[in-house]
């Protein structure tokens, strides 16, 4: 409801207001937590990396934990195949090693990734819907300082502000009970 009054006064102003509000939501937090499973490819040690990853939480191969490792030099020129034992980010891409592998393997990265923003009218920004209205509420407070109407702006980012609470404890309490323990961790 509120996005359609917004949408008559302020136009394309609303989705970058409510992009601003969840990048103020996920601030300060791990970001919005996913799962990508791929295959491996024989002879290939380069796999593309997830739009707007920010850190592993857990690489599994074959549903076996991959430890995380730095890449050395020596490492990139290593020839050979065999099970790889580590992954690790390299010029945008999962890198794994230490040669590239023999065979198929099944692999599942568990991440966290910066909320994707929202570009056409009907998408959903992807946060828990208890939350979703808070995101309006930013976008009338943004409408209500264009309008310099600050006392109601201010209400409306007070509310933001208290939601913003909730969710960073709801967050912290997820991440905690709810992601696969402590598994294995590098930020990009």
């Amino acid at each position: 409801e509120f996005r359609r009054v917004l949408f008559r006064s302020w136009g394309s102003n609303v989705n970058l207001w409510i992009n601003e509000g969840l990048r103020r939501f996920y601030q300060g937090q791990d970001g919005v937590e996913d799962v990508v499973t791929f295959t491996t490819t024989a002879g290939q040690r380069s796999y593309p990396m997830p739009e707007g990853l920010l850190y592993v939480r857990m690489f599994l191969l074959n549903g076996l934990p991959l430890e995380y490792r730095e890449l050395m030099d020596q490492d990139y020129y290593a020839q050979g195949n065999s099970r790889p034992g580590w992954y690790t980010p390299w010029s945008g891409n999962l890198f794994l090693g230490p040669l590239a592998p023999d065979t198929k393997y099944n692999c599942q990265m568990f991440f966290y990734r910066s909320p994707k923003a929202l570009i056409n009218d009907n998408d959903i920004p992807e946060i828990p819907p208890q939350w979703r209205t808070s995101l309006a509420k930013y976008a009338a407070a943004m409408a209500c300082i264009a309008d310099r109407d600050l006392q109601t702006a201010q209400a409306l980012l007070q509310d933001f502000s208290a939601e913003k609470n909730d969710f960073d404890n709801y967050k912290t309490i997820r991440t905690r009970d709810n992601f696969l323990g402590v598994g294995n961790r590098f930020q990009v």
